[in-house]
């Protein structure tokens, strides 16, 4: 629990960094990716540490049981990590949107808490649900208040915190299925420009809650959308841990 608040803190103090360098400093390009990366490598390398000297290298499996991960601890987790962190600062580009997506997101990881037993882990997706719909109220289209770097990737760390805390790290691919969408398309994106030398797209613009902007939805219709196909990954999961238990 501990260990998971440390963490998102400092992925918050990245993107702190990065913003300032953009907004005080006038700079728009603010940490460069690698300057990016090593800093966040830091940061996953110690809370990850911590899991395995808690000795919480198994992953729970509905149906199935808690699966010992072994040595593939170690890639599995830089990889939830990094992909996780960087999906919900993607999904950061509509006003309410990862907001509202992360909000469907922790109802799950409050569910699947309570269903596990673990009522003190509870409080950590909890607090993320109360603190995102509060800050709904001044975020939602037209936003008055924008989280930058600072808040996504805080978010993003408690994101993982939570699915850690109840030993699934696959909630966030099934509870945070847009935070996966979101990074999928943008990684298309990239190789499919990559390979074609600029020539091909496969979307508009990417992230895909931008080639819904150039496709003529509205803010409001693309966060209520995302919203609900999010919420729909978030009480599958539920169901799976219930059903699976």
């Amino acid at each position: 629990f501990l260990a998971g608040l440390l963490m998102a803190l400092g992925f918050a103090a990245i993107g702190f960094v990065d913003d300032y360098i953009k907004v005080v400093k006038h700079n728009n390009a603010g940490l460069s990716i690698i300057q990016k990366s090593i800093c966040q490598l830091v940061v996953m390398a110690g809370y990850l540490a911590s899991l395995y000297s808690a000795r919480a290298t198994f992953i729970y499996v509905p149906f199935v049981g808690n699966v010992e991960t072994g040595l593939f601890f170690w890639p599995l987790g830089f990889a939830v990590l990094y992909c996780t962190i960087n999906s919900v600062n993607f999904t950061d580009g509509v006003d309410g949107l990862v907001s509202s997506v992360t909000a469907t997101y922790a109802a799950a990881g409050i569910a699947v808490a309570v269903l596990r037993g673990y009522y003190g882990m509870a409080l950590l997706p909890a607090a993320l649900f109360g603190a995102v719909c509060g800050f709904l109220v001044w975020n939602r289209y037209p936003a008055k208040v924008f989280m930058g770097d600072s808040g996504s990737m805080f978010l993003g760390g408690l994101v993982v915190a939570t699915a850690y805390a109840v030993d699934m790290p696959w909630l966030i691919a099934l509870g945070g299925i847009i935070y996966v969408i979101e990074f999928a398309s943008d990684v298309i994106q990239l190789s499919v420009l990559k390979a074609t030398h600029g020539r091909k797209h496969v979307f508009k613009m990417a992230p895909i809650h931008h080639h819904f902007e150039k496709s003529g939805w509205s803010e409001r219709k693309i966060v209520a959308v995302f919203t609900a196909v999010n919420a729909v990954g978030a009480v599958a999961a539920a169901l799976l841990v219930y059903f699976g238990s």
